[in-house]
């Protein structure tokens, strides 16, 4: 009688370590980015611009919301 292979450790990556490794990845390159942006003097400089910008206009419309939300109906 023939012995049963045992069932191999190694199985079919999940969606749930897909999305792990997909992470790793892209968490990699992302740092790589930053780290690129920082080295360029010229390159940090515009994205502190570009946050600031950021900043204003996430406020213009936040200040929105809480006229909204102070509004009595």
């Amino acid at each position: 009688m023939a012995k049963k292979k045992k069932a191999s450790n190694r199985a079919m990556p999940t969606a749930v370590g897909m999305d792990k490794k997909y992470q790793e990845e892209d968490d990699a390159r992302t740092l790589a980015r930053a780290h690129e942006i920082k080295s360029d003097k010229s390159r940090m400089k515009g994205a502190k611009a570009g946050a600031t910008r950021m900043v204003d206009e996430e406020t213009t419309r936040l200040q929105g919301l809480k006229a909204v939300a102070r509004k009595k109906i």
